[in-house]
């Protein structure tokens, strides 16, 4: 059969397609006097329409003053994450000052252990 760029047109393919169309043909035949019976229906009500765009525009409302609402306590829920963010930024170098103290005292004494090792070495070698 036909081949396009490794596309090959086998008979299981032509069946499908076959039914495909079938089927959207069968839809469109029952889709089109509906549609045409629509379009000759009367207009609704006009009491019913109001009534429609009063609903819609009193959802509407509710839904902007949620938004509202959600943006607010977004905004303060942001505030409050940047305040504890500098609060842990505090923490945090706090600790690090006290780390980096402690180290330095350590080195200090370990600086102090060595000097009081080498004395002892010094002392403790035999004069030839």
């Amino acid at each position: 059969m036909a081949t396009v760029s490794g596309f090959e047109l086998t008979p299981d393919l032509l069946v499908q397609g076959l039914i495909g169309a079938s089927i959207a043909l069968w839809a469109l035949k029952d889709a089109i006097p509906m549609y045409r019976n629509m379009k000759k229906a009367s207009h609704p009500d006009p009491m019913v329409s109001a009534m429609s765009m009063t609903w819609d525009r009193d959802m509407q409302e509710r839904m902007l003053q949620i938004l509202e609402r959600m943006a607010s306590a977004s905004e303060l829920q942001a505030k409050q994450q940047i305040e504890m963010a500098a609060s842990w930024g505090v923490m945090v170098d706090q600790r690090q000052q006290d780390m980096n103290e402690k180290i330095d005292g350590l080195m200090v004494a370990l600086a102090k252990k060595e000097d009081q090792l080498s004395a002892m070495i010094v002392r403790s070698r035999p004069r030839r």
